[in-house]
């Protein structure tokens, strides 16, 4: 017997991948919707590769939004879509830190808008240089935002009690330690341009200080570009 549900979502599936072949306008609008997607899921990549949806199951995106639950009923089926939108820095991002909120899609919901504004995209962003130890709270805003962050979020408290091996220590259990080819460049310098007075209207620069001066990024209220 055929199951109806399935076959509906198929030909959902098929008549949502047409919409980026069928003409230039069409395609360009969907993949403005699929970027902006990305951005509400707080993602390095986009969300068209995602397989397990189980993070954002507890979001207002999850509940509302067509495109994401055709996505996630898509891969249940077993169903991908090969296409992608063009590289940029954030997909080049290891270990996404929604990754480890699986089992507690919950906090991650009430905690997306605090990981944007504090620009928190990877685990790999909380850990030392080896990749051994969780960072302390203080050190992660530190490193990745421009903002100030005066009391421990429970995002914090979850991943430590996640990742770590006994709650008074930052060690890392051995599953959840970064390897080198993951980490961050410990050596990265963020250097201010004041363009305004106002608070939050600065633009930073950021390099790194290995003799290559081509090495340039630009940070935009804490996000890179």
């Amino acid at each position: 017997m055929i199951d109806l549900f399935d076959r509906h979502l198929q030909q959902h599936a098929a008549t949502f991948a047409r919409r980026f072949h069928e003409s230039p306008i069409l395609s360009t609008l969907y993949k403005i919707r699929v970027a902006l997607l990305q951005d509400s899921m707080w993602l390095p990549s986009s969300p068209l590769h995602v397989q397990d949806f189980s993070p954002w199951k507890s979001t207002n995106t999850f509940k509302f939004d067509l495109l994401i639950r055709t996505l996630h009923f898509c891969s249940s089926l077993g169903l991908r879509f090969s296409h992608s939108l063009p590289a940029s820095a954030a997909s080049m991002v290891n270990l996404p830190i929604h990754e480890y909120f699986s089992s507690c899609p919950g906090l991650f919901a009430k905690s997306i808008e605090y990981l944007r504004k504090h620009n928190i995209r990877s685990f790999a962003q909380c850990v030392n240089g080896d990749g051994t130890s969780l960072l302390s709270f203080d050190s992660i805003i530190r490193r990745t935002s421009l903002f100030n962050a005066p009391r421990t979020p429970n995002w914090y408290k979850f991943l430590a009690s996640l990742v770590c091996i006994l709650p008074n220590t930052l060690r890392l259990k051995s599953q959840y330690r970064v390897p080198e080819s993951a980490l961050l460049p410990t050596a990265f310098q963020v250097v201010p341009l004041l363009l305004r007075s106002q608070a939050y209207s600065k633009l930073w620069l950021a390099c790194q200080p290995d003799n290559e001066p081509n090495n340039l990024a630009l940070v935009a209220n804490g996000y890179l570009y």
